[in-house]
């Protein structure tokens, strides 16, 4: 049975979902910290936050330490200690850290006087499992259009004007992307372009 992490933000200058409850706010790929506050992240206008308010909602997580996907869930999403992002620990290599580096779920100082714990308190990440749908819409308490970045592997939200800033290079994709590897890597679902995650929120 999977228990649950709320504390997760939208940040609005990277578009990827990153972890609230540490002293610091990580490292955002578009400079700086995360922050769950309006930015106009290199737009002419102020994105909205994907509820639409001046602030993120509060996401909720469901994760498990052990355990498979089911038919519409996907497995294998870690927090991040360096930069504080979710990001997808079943491919290959670990994808990009805005940190430096590649993505880790083991315990980090990620710049900070004492190493923080892991959002279950543990040495290494919790393993979080997301709900997602290929086609429909949101429900009440829920946010879709988040999308698994091929390029550095964290997930990011899909419904602003632009694609965020991805600590690859260049904008978040959902499309296949060699991400630095030999051979296109495939979404988590296995085809050509990431699934459309939905994910539960409290305000």
């Amino acid at each position: 049975m999977a228990s649950t992490q709320a504390d997760w933000r939208f940040c609005s200058k990277c578009f990827s979902l990153w972890f609230n409850g540490q002293p610091t706010n990580g490292v955002c790929a578009a400079g700086g910290e995360h922050t769950d506050r309006e930015s106009n992240a290199g737009a002419s206008t102020p994105p909205e936050t994907p509820q639409g308010g001046p602030t993120s909602g509060n996401y909720i997580l469901p994760f498990i330490h052990t355990g498979t996907n089911t038919q519409s869930t996907q497995d294998n999403w870690r927090f991040c200690s360096k930069c504080f992002s979710l990001w997808f620990n079943g491919q290959p290599t670990n994808g990009v850290c805005a940190a430096g580096g590649v993505h880790t779920d083991r315990e980090s100082n990620a710049g900070a006087s004492t190493p923080p714990e892991t959002p279950q308190g543990g040495p290494t990440s919790g393993n979080y499992i997301l709900p997602f749908i290929h086609t429909g819409k949101n429900i009440q308490s829920t946010q879709d259009n988040w999308r698994f970045c091929s390029k550095c592997f964290s997930l990011w939200f899909n419904g602003q004007p632009t694609n965020g800033v991805c600590a690859a290079g260049g904008v978040h994709t959902d499309v296949a992307s060699t991400a630095g590897a030999s051979t296109p890597l495939e979404a988590p679902q296995g085809g050509p372009t990431s699934g459309n995650y939905i994910l539960p929120l409290v305000f």
